[in-house]
């Protein structure tokens, strides 16, 4: 989405910032102009060097939702372009295990990046250091049936060679769902905390 395309929505004062892009995505100028630089950027052109964002589309149907379709979950073309603008805008691969979709309670779709992801924007420019401290504090946390402690929180600082330094803090119980859990990486809870706010800009 290019600078125009933000303040058409930017511009509408009596919305919060969400719905107003929200709103914006739904339009079907905006849509469709997403599609086609959608299909350019991973290459679904005809012989004569036009998109075909119709096959795109069917590609990312097959592949990203084909898990979610194989469940007979609904989707809707709005998801469709969720995945679509994320893509274009952090330049990850939704092809290629960098983003993934997540089924919230209401149906809706929430659209993640993967640790490839974050890698990817986290190591497109040079940084010159990355250090991490753990909190001295634990808390107490049931992963896969063991009985762990953890640091009660992480702070990332990263120093960038062109935007200088940046500092992150993440608190384990802000990232962690005991209930939704099923990842056995996760009885690594310290190294898997630390992937949260390693990336961060």
């Amino acid at each position: 989405m290019n600078q125009s395309d933000r303040s058409t929505y930017s511009k509408v004062s009596n919305q919060p910032v969400e719905s107003r892009r929200l709103n914006h995505l739904r339009s079907v100028d905006v849509q469709t102009k997403l599609h086609v630089e959608f299909a350019e950027k991973y290459g679904f052109m005809d012989d004569e060097g036009n998109a075909e964002p119709e096959k795109a589309l069917a590609y990312l149907d097959g592949t990203f939702f084909r898990e979610w379709l194989e469940k007979g979950h609904r989707l809707t073309n709005f998801q469709r372009i969720q995945v679509v603008q994320f893509a274009l805008e952090t330049e990850l691969n939704p092809f290629n295990n960098e983003i993934y979709g997540v089924r919230t309670p209401f149906g809706d779709l929430k659209v993640l990046a993967t640790i490839d992801g974050w890698n990817k924007i986290a190591t497109h420019e040079e940084i010159v250091e990355r250090t991490f401290k753990y909190s001295e504090d634990e808390v107490d946390a049931d992963l896969n049936h063991g009985k762990y402690k953890v640091p009660k929180w992480i702070e990332c600082t990263i120093v960038h060679k062109t935007k200088g330094t940046s500092v992150a803090r993440e608190y384990f119980k802000e990232v962690f769902d005991s209930s939704a859990h099923h990842l056995p990486s996760w009885t690594r809870p310290a190294r898997m905390l630390s992937h949260v706010p390693s990336f961060k800009r």
